[in-house]
């Protein structure tokens, strides 16, 4: 993924030499000698990643800073002459720096970390795009609530097996790192026992090479750590091959085990901080894509929704040789509800009836609001007695009980409903999703002319078969109050 690195180095051979390798990897080389220099040629030409040199300590670290945090903020490795001191490393760190890197390192980290970063940020911006999305389209974000506390699962040894080591690096984490802390081995988190932490911290003993990080992937493939930031603790002098294999499988930071608490501190909390922002940033997607389907009077799925989900359940049908019902239910003279108590009369009585019809079905069925007063009811697997019996249960739960009003006297209110219904033989057509709705429109219509407050059955579509069995479920209506069925008059 080729991209403009700017390179921010005094020495002019080390510029050359690290232009050299960036260019080798595809990339565009903008090279600067002076923290300003790098300054400017950040803000004219917009890179996607630096290397920022820390030989002048202060003015490295503001550099980073203003990269990093600042307008159009970029990912920042640091280059280090020398081992730098703790304090300057945890500086720059502090600063935004993403790892700090000798100044000429191996190719084959240098260019696993870019990959890495590259991806992230691209990962990042189109997560942020689907976000502000759904703000343009004017759906608004779940409001703000309680975030449980951080929580980090350490597997194996930070200290390769120094139980007294161990205990002091962790209560050193322990105080700097604002997680709950917990231990397990690598068969508890592959079985799924350690539940769903925002980070896992797996330490590599001495000695371990590229082919161990094959935990990675199996951790990645967890559902309860798919969103994890999964971290790995590599032993002093790991060599660059694992450090670029572990970043390639996907590993949200590399950080020494020799690392003072606090800077391994700083590491993992920005990881989680990272996890945190992205959880957050895909619930706001997710409210918005909710928003986008959902009538907001009633809380139901909407017409956008429930279409295609109907030929999805046809299809499914279909595939699996079942039946399915169909129901389009419509309040009865409504109008002269609105007429009598208002728009805010009417939407309670909405309001109400889809939460009697909600309390009738089961988590299966599909159930929302297709129009003004009118309802879809989806009955995937019912057949026509099955569906014929469901569609009489909720003309009696609107029927029973009247519908209190704010400020007013209880109003009475009845459903018409049509009902297609279609046996396993009836879809195996491949319009039976589209039949069935202009079918179950057009039984809605016949209960409205017979009188309304009654369910219309219509098994045009079904098979011969139905016609065969000993069932009393024929075309015609459903007598109020009652589950037998009676044909219409010839």
């Amino acid at each position: 993924m080729p991209g403009r690195v700017l390179l921010h180095d005094p020495s002019t051979s080390r510029r050359i030499l690290l232009g050299a390798q960036l260019a080798a990897a595809g990339h565009v080389p903008l090279r600067a000698a002076s923290p300003p220099e790098a300054a400017e040629l950040a803000r004219r030409a917009a890179p996607d990643l630096a290397l920022v040199s820390l030989d002048e300590p202060e003015a490295g670290v503001a550099l980073i800073g203003a990269l990093a945090r600042g307008p159009g903020a970029i990912p920042v490795l640091a280059l280090a002459a020398a081992p730098p001191p703790p304090g300057l490393r945890l500086a720059a760190l502090a600063a935004g720096a993403e790892d700090i890197l000798e100044p000429l390192p191996e190719v084959v980290e240098l260019a696993a970390r870019i990959r890495h970063l590259t991806a992230r940020r691209a990962d990042a911006a189109e997560l942020a795009a689907s976000r502000d999305a759904c703000r343009s389209l004017g759906l608004a974000e779940a409001a703000a609530g309680f975030e449980p506390p951080w929580s980090l699962c350490i597997l194996g040894t930070a200290t390769g097996g120094d139980e007294r080591a161990e205990r002091t690096f962790l209560t050193g984490l322990g105080r700097r790192l604002p997680a709950r802390l917990d231990r397990a081995s690598a068969e508890a988190a592959l079985s799924g026992r350690i539940g769903a932490p925002d980070a896992v911290l797996v330490c590599l003993a001495p000695g371990t090479g590229p082919g161990a990080l094959q935990l990675l992937s199996e951790l990645r493939c967890q559902p309860a750590l798919r969103r994890a930031a999964i971290c790995l603790g590599l032993p002093a002098r790991t060599g660059a091959a694992t450090v670029a294999a572990a970043l390639d499988l996907g590993a949200a930071e590399v950080l020494p085990l020799d690392a003072p608490p606090e800077e391994a501190g700083l590491r993992l909390a920005r990881a989680i901080g990272r996890k945190r922002q992205a959880d957050r940033v895909r619930a706001a997607i997710d409210e918005g894509i909710r928003q986008s389907v959902t009538d907001p009077l009633t809380g139901l799925y909407n017409r956008r929704f429930a279409l295609p989900e109907l030929d999805r359940i046809a299809a499914a049908a279909r595939h699996r040789r079942q039946s399915f019902g169909l129901i389009i239910a419509d309040i009865d003279r409504f109008k002269a509800v609105n007429d009598r108590f208002g728009h805010g009369g009417g939407d309670a009585v909405l309001a109400e009836i889809a939460r009697r019809l909600a309390a009738e079905l089961g988590p299966g069925d599909l159930l929302a609001r297709i129009g003004g007063e009118e309802f879809l009811v989806v009955l995937p697997g019912r057949g026509p007695a099955e569906a014929a019996a469901v569609a009489e249960r909720l003309r009696r739960a609107i029927e029973r009980c009247s519908v209190r009003l704010p400020q007013a006297a209880p109003v009475a209110v009845t459903l018409s409903l049509g009902l297609a219904a279609l046996d396993e033989a009836a879809t195996t057509r491949t319009d039976a999703a589209v039949r069935a709705l202009a079918l179950a429109d057009a039984a809605l219509m016949r209960a409205k002319a017979e009188g309304r407050n009654r369910v219309w059955l219509d098994v045009t579509l079904a098979g011969s078969s139905l016609r065969d069995e000993a069932t009393p479920v024929r075309e015609g209506w459903l007598t109020p109050g009652r589950l037998t069925l009676r044909r219409p008059a010839v």
